[in-house]
């Protein structure tokens, strides 16, 4: 657990540090950080999940060498000193202007997954049915990233998930993954974690959490996209789920109509039969969200996918909420401008 209060003030500086592929560590200081910034980003879907970019100050006869890099935060508050990596990225720069002796690069960084978006599966390739779903996602990342992989757990895939030639291995890691409502998150030391969902909160917003957020939240929600009737299609192996709950606001009853989705790509899980995977797909679908914006001082390793709870009545929040994104700057120490999810059941299966 880390001594600095980030609620509290602090100062501090940032550096940009190679990784050594073979052992994950940070180097020595590759180059002064200008300025930097990141986007953590779980909406998209087959989610990179964290981009950014920053500007270095190097020698005006030196060129920025391609690689993985870590930010890194050296912080000091009361006499202690921490060291935090804040977010680790394949870094390339295409660009830089000098001024007397000294070059500013612009650097632009990818995800740790990128590698794994790059590399494409042949025509055939598939998850066997009966494999343990959480270690083939991982096996296809270890084959394609150096950043180190975790699993917590697994799952039992109960059909073939069979992918499309030019479908990258990433895609087919979260297509396995998503069968059973899981999920990667990558720390800011660039590790990669497969685990189910976070179901128990890190980080609590009321009591001494309140003292990280600044004035002011923005809130939307939308319930326009989601199915009240859910077909699950395997040749004539065919599932139906409809949502006709009393109190739902997605409901036929509520709607006056139907709002279909048809998944002729079904990947069954725990022995479900394919009117339960149906049943399964549709509440996920009817997992509307909530969003809530606001801007807060820096947590370390919260990260999109985690989960936060507490009430702050003058933003109209209360209960849980999970991070779909966050935009992390880099400036005197690190504010995180925060998009948070709260889930609430159209269906229940």
């Amino acid at each position: 657990m880390p001594n600095i209060d980030f609620s509290q003030g602090y100062t501090s500086s940032f550096s940009l540090r190679p990784v050594d592929q073979s052992t994950w560590a940070s180097g020595p200081s590759y180059a002064p950080v200008i300025s930097a910034s990141a986007e953590l980003d779980a909406t998209d879907e087959y989610p990179l999940l964290q981009a950014g970019s920053c500007e270095v100050t190097l020698d005006v006869a030196d060129s920025f060498e391609e690689g993985f890099y870590r930010i890194e935060m050296e912080v000091e508050q009361d006499g202690t000193r921490e060291l935090h990596p804040v977010v680790t990225l394949l870094m390339s720069s295409g660009s830089s202007s000098t001024d007397h002796s000294a070059q500013t690069a612009s650097v632009t960084g990818y995800s740790v997954l990128k590698p794994a978006a790059d590399r494409l599966m042949l025509t055939g390739t598939y998850a066997p049915k009966g494999c343990d779903g959480a270690a083939y996602a991982a096996g296809l990342l270890r084959e394609c990233i150096p950043a180190p992989v975790s699993v917590e757990g697994s799952f039992t895939l109960d059909e073939h998930a069979v992918f499309g030639s030019g479908v990258s291995y990433l895609q087919a890691a979260w297509t396995v993954l998503k069968a059973a409502d899981w999920c990667i998150r990558i720390l800011g030391d660039g590790t990669v974690h497969i685990a189910p969902k976070p179901s128990e909160a890190t980080f609590m917003l009321d009591g001494e959490g309140r003292h990280h957020l600044m004035p002011g939240a923005d809130m939307t929600y939308d319930l326009s996209e989601v199915p009240n009737r859910y077909f699950a299609v395997d040749g004539d192996d065919v599932g139906i789920a409809v949502n006709d709950q009393d109190g739902s606001r997605t409901s036929i009853s509520a709607r006056g109509r139907y709002v279909d989705y048809i998944d002729d790509s079904p990947v069954k899980v725990g022995g479900e039969t394919m009117t339960n995977y149906a049943k399964r797909k549709l509440e996920e679908m009817s997992t509307v969200t909530r969003e809530w914006n606001y801007t807060r001082e820096y947590v370390p390793d919260l990260v999109p996918f985690d989960l936060v709870a507490g009430s702050v009545p003058e933003f109209g929040m209360s209960g849980a909420f999970r991070v779909i994104k966050q935009s992390i700057d880099c400036g005197k120490g690190v504010t995180v401008s925060e998009t948070l999810g709260q889930e609430t059941k159209e269906y229940t299966a």
